[in-house]
């Protein structure tokens, strides 16, 4: 059975001019299992204007890391390199050049795929996740200045290892205190200003630490 998600202009043969079922699973975050999403991303991809507005591959480029997929994500991805014109890298709506100029949609489309795909972040109502995957051609990610609960933390994201800094806090944030736990082992990583944690890279995310009683 091949399960996905359908607007209207599916059933009618019609092209689709931009991302638009498959933003369900991000930014929106809604519950799927794994095999709707992929079944959306495959079908959306095949019948999606190939000349339609910037910001569309970079979505599609989020949902294939979310799935494990990087090249063909990175694939999807480089499409967006297009949509730029010379000689002052200024992005445009469509690839032809059409369109807004400067299009700022475009370009937060294509961060957004750096800074919630490659770190699989993403802001639930308790925790930060992060996942992190990308390309061989990708041998670190860096980011910096994330702020959480207080507390603005440095993420650092090889192949091997996960590094968290935390760079500073506030009064209140140095009382509750943070940690990172890891998906598949639960283990703990506090988390105190001016030092950081490194373990093997895996899934996980940033939450409050619970609190001590005596």
């Amino acid at each position: 059975i091949h399960v996905c998600i359908f607007p209207l202009c599916s059933f009618l043969g019609e092209q689709v001019k931009q991302a638009d079922v498959i933003l369900l699973g991000f930014p929106l975050l809604y519950p799927m299992d794994s095999e709707v999403r992929r079944n959306d991303l495959e079908m959306y991809e095949s019948v999606t204007d190939p000349t339609g507005p910037a910001m569309t591959w970079s979505m599609f480029a989020i949902g294939w890391l979310e799935l494990k997929e990087p090249e063909r994500a990175q694939q999807l991805l480089r499409k967006c390199f297009s949509n730029i014109t010379e000689p002052f890298k200024i992005w445009v709506e469509n690839s032809d050049g059409s369109g807004a100029v400067n299009f700022l949609t475009g370009m937060g489309g294509f961060l957004q795929a750096v800074l919630f795909g490659y770190t699989g972040f993403r802001v639930a109502k308790r925790r930060l996740n992060f996942d992190p995957v990308y390309p061989d051609d990708i041998k670190k990610l860096k980011i910096t200045g994330v702020c959480y609960l207080g507390s603005k933390l440095t993420f650092t994201f090889t192949k091997e290892n996960v590094t968290i800094e935390v760079t500073r806090s506030s009064s209140e944030a140095q009382c509750s205190g943070l940690e990172a736990v890891l998906a598949a082992t639960q283990q703990r990583f506090p988390l105190r200003e001016g030092q950081s944690v490194t373990f093997p890279t895996a899934g996980g995310w940033i939450q409050k630490a619970p609190v001590e009683t005596f």
